[in-house]
């Protein structure tokens, strides 16, 4: 699993995010955890075809929401994304465990009282952040999502989404953070 230090950061991290958001006071803030799964269709690593390649995916952090017009709405935020992936070549196994940090922009629609829709992009780090450089041509990763929420009581929500990796990546990108994830979660907003 992941190292006591490495853990100790990502929920630093969180804590940080949601004292942020409280001492804002607004009620268009909201933390969501969210957990899916992840999967690829076949990918080929040097002509090694692989298989099973799926992940767990945990993924919480802040998230801003402000109207734009009546129903319509715009919300952005940021968030850790841990990925626990696993898979098979012809000639072995593996398990990789990613943290990532990912931006949501998303534009949406407040279909009633209870129900709301968006959709949008998520920009996130393809590569660990040991190295950085910004300008590289696979740092960054984009997914295209969708995503409903469903609030049951006040400031609870139910949140499902999906998210399909953009870019024409190299299949060796994908063996750690696959590229189409399926996730449920609940979430509270303040």
């Amino acid at each position: 699993m992941f190292s006591k230090s490495y853990l100790k950061n990502y929920f630093l991290f969180i804590f940080f995010l949601s004292s942020f958001g409280k001492s804002w006071g607004q009620n268009n803030f909201s933390i969501p955890l969210k957990i899916g799964y992840g999967f690829n269709s076949s990918i080929s690593l040097n002509e090694d075809e692989t298989s099973n390649v799926n992940g767990i995916i945990i993924q919480s952090g802040l998230e801003y929401e402000f109207k734009i017009y009546k129903n319509l709405f715009a919300e952005t935020g940021l968030a850790g994304r841990a990925i626990l992936a696993s898979g098979k070549t012809e000639n072995s196994s593996y398990k990789a465990k990613t943290l990532r940090l990912r931006l949501p922009v998303k534009l949406g629609w407040t279909i009633s009282e209870k129900w709301k829709v968006a959709s949008g992009i998520a920009i996130q780090n393809n590569k660990d952040f040991i190295t950085i450089d910004l300008r590289e041509k696979y740092f960054w990763r984009y997914d295209l999502l969708f995503e409903g929420k469903y609030n049951w009581v006040k400031n609870w929500f139910g949140v499902a989404s999906i998210n399909y990796e953009l870019r024409n990546l190299p299949n060796a990108y994908f063996i750690n953070d696959p590229r189409f994830v399926i996730s449920l979660g609940v979430g509270r907003g303040f």
